[in-house]
């Protein structure tokens, strides 16, 4: 993994100008082709990193650096394995998103808008506090602070990250984060490769607020593997 001054390096001409597509930009891009589908079962951000990906590999090939052919096979496999997740539901049950509709059904999920996830959040949240404790923290609370972190690092690194990265970024959290409801917030919120990337930019040259941030990461996740282990609700 490259350091925050490297990432910082790659992502920020010294000069301010757009930067350009580089070898760690393309392993970044073709990873999260493949990490988002593990991490979200939401298909529209499967598609968007798709998206994503083709779009950048047009604009390599514009400026006259043509994609290594490996990264094309490694761009059309997720697709060929949406496709075909696709095709099997239209072939079982005569309807190519009947996934979408089972959600419906058994769990009352379906795409929304994130901010209602945060209100209905908080209000599950004031009336388990008393009765289930343990819901209202390790789902809630979760979700909220995830949705809110995530948005305030794109916020603050909105002048340092790509453009196409951050409209993705957000495109992706209103996706994401916007189903009616919402039980696996962080689990979503890794798949969103740039969100480290912002997080290197922003502690680039500040090593104590560097170590700082790292203390209270490992805090988080000894905090919340506790949880998991205790049988909190963790999705």
């Amino acid at each position: 993994m490259p350091t925050n001054k490297e990432a910082a390096q790659v992502l920020a001409h010294p000069n301010g100008q757009r930067c350009e597509l580089t070898q760690i930009h393309n392993h970044i891009l073709l990873h999260a082709v493949r990490f988002g589908k593990v991490f979200c079962k939401t298909c529209a951000v499967m598609l968007a990193l798709l998206g994503l990906a083709a779009l950048e590999l047009a604009a390599a090939w514009r400026r006259g650096k043509r994609p290594a052919l490996a990264s094309i096979p490694a761009m059309l496999a997720p697709a060929a394995g949406l496709g075909l997740y696709f095709g099997l539901n239209q072939a079982v049950y005569g309807r190519w998103n009947q996934y979408s509709v089972y959600q419906w059904e058994h769990w009352g999920q379906k795409l929304g808008l994130f901010t209602n996830t945060v209100r209905y959040h908080l209000d599950y949240m004031a009336s388990w506090w008393e009765d289930n404790r343990k819901a209202a923290v390790g789902i809630c609370l979760a979700a909220i602070l995830c949705i809110l972190l995530a948005l305030g690092l794109l916020a603050a690194s909105v002048r340092r990250l790509p453009a196409a990265w951050l409209g993705f970024g957000l495109a992706y959290l209103a996706v994401t984060m916007g189903a009616t409801w919402l039980l696996s917030a962080p689990r979503y919120a890794v798949g969103l490769f740039c969100l480290p990337v912002a997080l290197a930019l922003l502690l680039q040259d500040r090593p104590r607020l560097t170590c700082g941030v790292l203390a209270v990461q490992v805090m988080v996740s000894v905090v919340y593997t506790w949880q998991y282990l205790h049988g909190w609700p963790i999705y």
